[in-house]
């Protein structure tokens, strides 16, 4: 992808979520707020942010939280550090790479910044807390690097989203307060506690992950395992493949078998899980590059310009060139 694709930064997810629920830090420049200005805004909007004297660099640990208040959906972004968020309360569809899913209530999912990342239908009650953190952040910890790797990188089979029961909800919300009072007060010894509570949030899912990996889940049907791989081909590969039989061709079935199976597991057809992918990285990319019309179609593989904003229209009713003058900068 090119260089001039921005990839936010955690001040500047930190200023996203605050803009979303109308904190605007800098709304002339997206993602791009200083730390400074994400301070600033973030103290006065929220007891949650990055405190005015932490000895933490603003770019390798944050702590925020989302309000929802008017808008229920967003821009597709990528991060380049991880996310752990907790819901508190409302609701909202949570989309992570290949896949779609509901977030209530008592859930946690976690965002890796190999994913674009968007959400949709927010209730206008949505609270949810958020854990932000590049792996750097750990990497000094006694845990070797091997080991964190495998904590980070989830078995991305299954969506990455973890719904608790009371005793662990407790347990998550008391160990997101904890951080959040040392990130906060800045006492002695807070960043090497910051780190050893979040390696215990890891570990915590970590331990999901094993009790759900020796439970029978109905997504290890045949027609739930190809449908991942188609969702996860589509993601992989939508810039070079449009149609629908270049899929199949991968998955050794017929156009018509995978489009059944889709159609079945999902309710949407095969082509609108690829058209609805492009559309995701159209709006990334109009959002978050300086790339021409031109270069956004070629890197997303359209024959010509034309041909891009026909489709672009068609999916999203509005044109790119509305989005790059800033019409549909939230509402999307």
């Amino acid at each position: 992808m090119s260089k001039r694709v921005q990839a936010l930064s955690i001040t500047g997810t930190i200023q996203y979520y605050q803009t979303l629920s109308g904190f605007i830090a800098n709304p002339d420049c997206p993602g791009q707020a200083s730390p400074n200005e994400v301070k600033a805004s973030t103290k006065a909007a929220s007891p949650f942010g990055q405190p005015e004297d932490s000895d933490i660099h603003p770019d390798q640990f944050g702590i925020c939280s989302c309000r929802q208040h008017s808008l229920s959906e967003a821009p597709p972004i990528k991060s380049d550090h991880f996310m752990l968020a907790l819901c508190l309360e409302g609701s909202v569809r949570k989309n992570i790479g290949p896949f779609s899913f509901q977030v209530e209530p008592q859930s946690l999912y976690l965002v890796s910044p190999k994913y674009l990342h968007s959400f949709e239908e927010a209730t206008t009650d949505l609270k949810m807390q958020m854990v932000l953190f590049r792996k750097e952040f750990l990497s000094d910890t006694y845990i070797k690097e091997p080991v964190l790797d495998e904590l980070l990188e989830r078995d991305m089979e299954e969506a990455p989203l973890y719904k608790l029961g009371a005793e662990d909800f407790t347990l998550f919300k008391e160990l997101f307060g904890s951080m959040e009072a040392e990130y906060r007060k800045g006492r002695s010894y807070h960043i090497p506690i910051l780190k050893l509570t979040l390696i215990r949030l890891l570990y915590e899912l970590a331990r999901m992950d094993e009790q759900r990996q020796h439970r029978i889940r109905p997504y290890h049907t045949h027609q739930s395992q190809v449908v991942h791989q188609y969702k996860t081909e589509v993601d992989q590969h939508f810039r070079e493949r449009h149609t629908v039989q270049e899929y199949a061709e991968i998955l050794h079935i017929s156009a018509k078998h995978l489009s059944e199976l889709v159609k079945n597991e999902t309710g949407h057809t095969a082509l609108s899980i690829i058209h609805q992918r492009l559309l995701q990285e159209s709006l990334y990319l109009l959002h978050y590059s300086d790339m021409t019309m031109k270069e956004i179609a070629d890197l997303l593989g359209f024959t010509s310009p034309p041909h891009f904003t026909r489709f672009f229209k068609t999916q999203a009713g509005y044109s790119p060139s509305e989005v790059k003058k800033g019409a549909y900068a939230l509402a999307v």
